[in-house]
């Protein structure tokens, strides 16, 4: 049931699905799913940070190698690995990009880059049928320590009649 071609993600993504225990849901909303190296290095370097053992483990994963010269170039205003996963969404035309990064999602929204980011996967979920129900998950993050805006968290549900 994969809804699109192609997801590339950033760390913050994965650590926020992770830590809720959502993470393999990246699996069933696309055909494939990139992983910059300096995402994957990121997340699995914070172990036993939640997403450290579940990007490890994920062999439907593709971890890929940026562009170089975009990444250098991106990295100037973002963190390596928002500066890879932007390279690498550039890269795919027509690619997700999975990013919470406010930053990295200007620079995305600037370059025209199709984008989404861990509100919107829980979003996709629910329309696809994974879930029933997004705000246990957005009170799971919450618990978590993931910060979300409340206004943003009730117009959000509001639009998935939640």
């Amino acid at each position: 049931m994969a809804h699109e071609r192609l997801i590339v993600a950033d760390a913050g993504p994965i650590i926020a699905l992770a830590s809720i225990g959502r993470f393999e849901v990246l699996q069933s909303l696309a055909t494939e799913v990139m992983v910059p190296l300096a995402v994957h290095a990121e997340v699995v370097a914070g172990a036993p940070r939640p997403g450290a053992k579940e990007i490890a483990a994920a062999n439907w994963l593709r971890i890929v190698e940026a562009p170089a010269d975009l990444a250098t170039a991106f990295r100037l205003v973002v963190d390596q690995g928002e500066a890879e996963a932007l390279a690498v969404a550039q890269a795919h035309p027509g690619a997700l990009l999975l990013v919470d990064d406010q930053r990295a999602r200007r620079i995305a929204e600037e370059l025209g880059l199709r984008l989404t980011g861990t509100l919107g996967v829980l979003g996709m979920c629910k329309r696809a049928g994974i879930l029933t129900h997004v705000r246990p998950e957005l009170e799971h993050l919450t618990r978590a320590g993931f910060r979300i805006d409340e206004r943003l968290a009730a117009a959000f549900l509001e639009t998935l009649g939640e």
